[in-house]
C-alpha cells in the first residue's frame, strides 16, 4: 500500500487485507480470532514481523542470561581458550602478511591503511609524526583485535617480535624503538 503522508512524502508499507486471508478456510481458531481482531480489517507486515522479532530477542536474551547463570564457570573456560586461539591464529595471520609480503616485498604499509581503519581512524594515526613509534603503536592499538603483538607461547615473545617487525614496516627508527 502507498500513502502520501506529511508534505507529499510518499511511505510504502506492506500490508494483508483481513478479508481476504479469512477467505482460506484451512486456519486454525487463534489464527482466525487474530486475523479478525485486525485495525481497519488490514495486518501490517511490519509492525507484526517488528513485534516477533522483539519477542525472539526478548527470548533470547533470557536464555542467554539462563544458560550464562547456569555454566558460567565452563563458559569463562571457553571464553578463555578461544581467545588463546584468536590470537594465537591472529598472530600467524599477521606474521605472514608483515614477514612475507610488506618486508619482503617492500611495500608500503600506509598505502593499505584505509583497508582497516575507518576514515576518523586514520584521521586520527594521521595526526601524529608520520613513521613514529607512537603512530605505529596507536596503528597496532586499532587493528591488532587480538592482540597478537602481545601473544607469547612457552614465555617466548613472539608477539614483541612481530611488533618489532611492524615498527621496520612503517619505517620507525630504530633509535626510536629501543627508548
Amino acid at each position: 500500500m502507498i500513502t502520501y503522508g506529511p508534505a507529499g512524502k510518499r511511505e510504502t508499507s506492506f500490508v494483508l487485507r483481513a478479508d481476504e486471508l479469512l477467505a482460506w478456510d484451512a486456519w486454525d481458531s487463534s489464527a482466525r480470532e487474530y486475523i479478525r481482531s485486525a485495525p481497519k480489517n488490514v495486518i501490517d507486515l511490519e509492525s507484526l514481523f517488528r513485534g516477533y522479532r522483539d519477542r525472539v530477542a526478548h527470548f533470547q536474551g533470557w536464555l542467554r542470561d539462563l544458560v550464562e547463570s547456569i555454566a558460567r564457570p565452563e563458559l569463562a573456560q571457553y571464553r578463555h581458550y578461544k581467545d588463546v586461539v584468536d590470537q594465537l591464529a591472529s598472530w600467524s595471520n599477521w606474521n605472514v602478511v608483515i614477514q612475507n609480503f610488506v618486508l619482503k616485498r617492500n611495500l608500503d604499509p600506509y598505502k593499505y591503511l584505509h583497508r582497516y581503519l575507518t576514515p576518523a581512524q586514520l584521521e586520527e594515526v594521521r595526526a601524529l609524526p608520520s613513521q613514529s613509534r607512537e603512530q605505529v603503536d596507536r596503528i597496532i592499538e586499532l587493528v591488532d583485535r587480538h592482540r597478537a603483538c602481545a601473544y607469547s607461547h612457552r614465555g617466548l615473545p613472539q608477539g614483541e617480535e612481530l611488533r618489532m617487525a611492524v615498527y621496520r614496516a612503517f619505517g620507525v627508527a630504530p633509535a626510536e624503538v629501543s627508548s
